[in-house]
């Protein structure tokens, strides 16, 4: 599952050297949680690997790997906190798999990321 991960951050061409604005983080923590969700085999297969912190650990463990900036990792750690709290799976499930202008919308709607309003 981590190698997954490790593709979509390319694939969104979210690789970056340094700083990830919140917007970005926001939309790898959604889209990742969709694509995970979504996958009946790791659902079925892992349970335990939707339990909150594998989950926790999964998603920001991945982004750590791609980036030093801890305020970008402390906000993937917040979004993850805020989903569960606020019980916001179904509305992500609604979400395209992939990276798309729906899933700016969502964060700059949900969590009122100002970066993400284009």
């Amino acid at each position: 599952m981590k190698i997954f991960l490790l593709l979509l951050i390319a694939a969104f061409g979210y690789v970056q050297p340094t700083k990830w604005s919140e917007c970005e983080v926001c939309a790898f923590v959604m889209t990742s949680l969709r694509r995970v969700f979504g996958d009946d085999d790791l659902r079925d297969s892992c349970p335990d690997c939707l339990a909150p912190e594998a989950l926790d650990r999964m998603v920001c463990d991945t982004l750590a790997e791609d980036t030093s900036d801890k305020d970008a990792i402390e906000f993937c750690y917040y979004l993850l906190r805020q989903v569960r709290s606020r019980d916001l799976i179904e509305e992500i499930m609604k979400l395209h798999p992939w990276y798309d202008r729906r899933t700016d919308r969502f964060c700059a709607s949900e969590f009122e990321l100002e970066d993400c309003r284009r």
